[in-house]
């Protein structure tokens, strides 16, 4: 408000009037609407996705819901109400089916007490609704909401993934290696076996090769080199070559065979391995000549004060 200073006692008049009409409004009570810490739970035994329940009504029976609510006030009143819907997810509430309101805040019910009229292959939910009238009120207000939602019928049954069919290995014959004096390097190309992997699965597969575990107590160790990680389907092939990487120069080693073991996994299909044993022959061109006997003299009577243990040859001087 402008203060008219040309004539004081008219502002003092405004003033005053505008003064009268505040005083004279009615006072609004506001208040701000309570936060209730009440709340309601759902317990649904046993709880499964799916029920095969239609025309058996003891299995109606044996699935239960127990509601229950905690934190309520004395001073405030509650009631539950229970609703059964059909496809909530797609009609939402449309699709109502039944609806009953508790006052007791402790509900006990079973499906075959909430409907009898149940359709194979439809979704259901179960809502149970907290609602509260505080003290000195005319109305109930919704607090707390909790719902289960299920499907009546047969639990589909999940046909496994089918299992891919192993490789077939087919490798050169007659694998024959020469032991010389010269110990193999990782890329040496002699004495390689020349092996193929056929698919004959309706889908690519992917592969993997790997040498079982090597008996390095044989003098000889090998190495696998693959041409490809993956095989085409209906026949198609891949080719890998296996070969000596190193032996021991100090031993006469022996014929063996080592087994190589493929793994093929393919995505829809169970993962599966084929593992295959691979003779060899050795043929030498190297001699192995024992080294002689160290002599060690000394006292190897036992019963002397001076026996020696590590003697092998008796000098006299026990």
């Amino acid at each position: 408000m402008d203060w008219d200073s040309a004539n004081p006692r008219v502002g003092v008049t405004k003033l005053l009037i505008m003064s009268f009409i505040v005083l004279a409004m009615p006072w609004m009570n506001v208040s701000a609407d309570k936060d209730s810490s009440a709340y309601v739970e759902m317990v649904v035994t046993p709880q499964q996705e799916y029920y095969d329940i239609v025309d058996n009504e003891t299995l109606q029976q044996s699935v239960r819901f127990e509601i229950s609510t905690y934190d309520t006030n004395e001073s405030d009143s509650y009631q539950i109400k229970i609703s059964l819907y059909e496809e909530y997810e797609t009609y939402g509430s449309l699709h109502k089916i039944v609806s009953a309101t508790y006052t007791n805040l402790e509900i006990s019910i079973s499906l075959s007490s909430l409907f009898s009229e149940w359709t194979n292959d439809t979704n259901y939910s179960v809502f149970a609704e907290l609602s509260e009238k505080e003290s000195g009120e005319d109305e109930f207000n919704l607090i707390d909401t909790v719902n289960f939602s299920f499907a009546v019928g047969e639990d589909p049954r999940i046909e496994p993934d089918p299992i891919l069919e192993n490789v077939e290995i087919t490798c050169d014959e007659d694998w024959q290696i020469t032991q010389n004096e010269t110990r193999l390097q990782a890329d040496d190309s002699a004495f390689v076996l020349n092996c193929s992997a056929q698919n004959n699965n309706a889908v690519r597969i992917e592969t993997q090769h790997n040498i079982l575990a090597q008996q390095y107590d044989a003098g000889i160790e090998f190495r696998i080199n693959t041409e490809a990680s993956s095989i085409d389907g209906n026949g198609s092939t891949t080719n890998f070559t296996l070969r000596p990487r190193g032996w021991n120069l100090s031993m006469i080693i022996p014929n063996g065979s080592v087994s190589v073991q493929i793994n093929i996994n393919a995505e829809g299909w169970q993962s599966n391995h084929t593992i295959i044993e691979i003779n060899y022959t050795i043929e030498q061109e190297i001699t192995v000549t024992p080294s002689e006997p160290v002599i060690i003299p000394g006292c190897t009577d036992i019963t002397a004060t001076n026996f020696n243990p590590n003697a092998t040859a008796d000098d006299g001087s026990c």
